[in-house]
């Protein structure tokens, strides 16, 4: 008798009693999915997982820019000494949300490198793992495979990354933090430098000398922005931990494997006890 057989409200001991009756059907359940996941686990490519820790941009550790400075500094400037400081998170927030986008995947295709990495960025020995080809694809493959998670109640942010090659990884997000970072610094170089070029020509058509005076101030601004991006340090984000791979493949895990393989192939086997309660022998 199987538990659809019960004529009432199954009890514990009915269930037991029923579970003992089928337990060569949870036997072989349990040994076919055991071979299930091992087999799983011969064809899995172990994945290593790579993370760095970035933070917005403060002073610690550099040269203090506000004394590179006016005392009467505008506006521009002081937008500028926020952005390299801990006082404004907005080029921070972009800088996080541009890393699993189009304009950083285009940076991307272009490293050999990254190209040769993603070859390999399989899950299974079997399947194929074909490169991106455009922007899109690899903006697509980022947001499946790159995360970005808070550190407890901090600004900082942890980013993290998955692939066979722990070395690639590493390699990976190297690039990644580079790419985005760059991209913004070039996006403000440029912006610069078209106004100091319009400031130029516009000076040299100004005649009167408060308007020479108020074009030169700002010109005198926006050379000095341009200077402080010719430094060369991090401009939205800086590292606070560089990248790192893990010691040890974390997918696929053997102790999670295994019970769940083995648990699905033994609840395999106690439906096909319940159907053959079902339909029984005539």
């Amino acid at each position: 008798m199987s538990a659809l057989a019960f004529s009432s409200e199954p009890t514990l001991a009915d269930i037991l009693r029923d579970l003992w009756r089928a337990n060569l059907y949870l036997a072989a359940g349990g040994v076919f999915g055991f071979l299930c996941a091992f087999l799983f686990l011969l064809m899995a490519v172990p994945q290593y997982r790579a993370s760095m820790l970035v933070a917005p941009t403060t002073r610690s550790g550099t040269p203090d820019i506000s004394a590179l400075f006016p005392n009467n500094a505008s506006f521009a400037m002081e937008y500028v000494m926020q952005s390299f400081g801990p006082g404004d998170s907005s080029d921070f927030m972009r800088f996080e949300a541009i890393l699993r986008e189009p304009s950083v995947a285009e940076k991307l295709l272009s490293d050999e490198k990254v190209a040769v990495g993603m070859r390999s960025a399989k899950r299974l020995i079997f399947s194929q793992a074909r490169p991106p080809a455009t922007a899109a694809e690899m903006a697509l493959w980022l947001q499946r495979n790159l995360v970005i998670e808070p550190v407890s109640q901090t600004r900082l942010k942890r980013v993290s990354l998955r692939h066979p090659d722990p070395d690639f990884t590493v390699y990976m997000l190297d690039r990644i933090y580079e790419a985005a970072d760059g991209l913004m610094r070039k996006e403000l170089a440029e912006k610069t430098e078209r106004r100091i070029g319009y400031l130029h020509d516009t000076i040299d058509k100004t005649m009167h000398p408060e308007h020479r005076r108020v074009l030169t101030q700002l010109l005198m601004d926006q050379e000095q922005i341009g200077m402080v991006l010719a430094v060369g340090e991090p401009f939205a984000a800086q590292m606070a931990e560089p990248p790192a791979a893990s010691a040890e493949p974390v997918w696929p895990h053997r102790m999670i494997v295994l019970p769940i393989f083995v648990l699905a192939g033994m609840f395999a086997g106690y439906f096909a006890y319940m159907l053959r309660g079902v339909h029984p022998a005539p």
